[in-house]
């Protein structure tokens, strides 16, 4: 337990922050499942550019690192288009 008020504080600011970055780090993950499973290459667009959306707001946030932001979305589009051309 904290011996001080300030850190009494900032306990309580790191707990919300650490919630608040772990719903984003959640629905990244829950929009790329999504995208993975879309059926649809309108639906898989639209879910991409949300997804994508989602990413660079969590890396302007440092939420994740801007070079991870990257890779996340290099990665998944590049699955997404291997997926498109195995369907043709």
């Amino acid at each position: 337990m904290p011996n001080h008020k300030q850190a009494e504080k900032r306990m309580k600011q790191d707990r919300f922050r650490r919630l608040r970055n772990r719903n984003v780090k959640s629905r990244i993950h829950t929009l790329t499942k999504k995208v993975m499973s879309a059926e649809n290459p309108e639906q898989t667009e639209t879910l991409m550019r949300s997804t994508f959306s989602l990413i660079d707001s969590a890396a302007k946030r440092h939420i994740i690192h801007r070079r991870k932001a990257a890779r996340k979305k290099s990665r998944l589009s590049r699955a997404v288009n291997r997926k498109q051309a195995a369907a043709v």
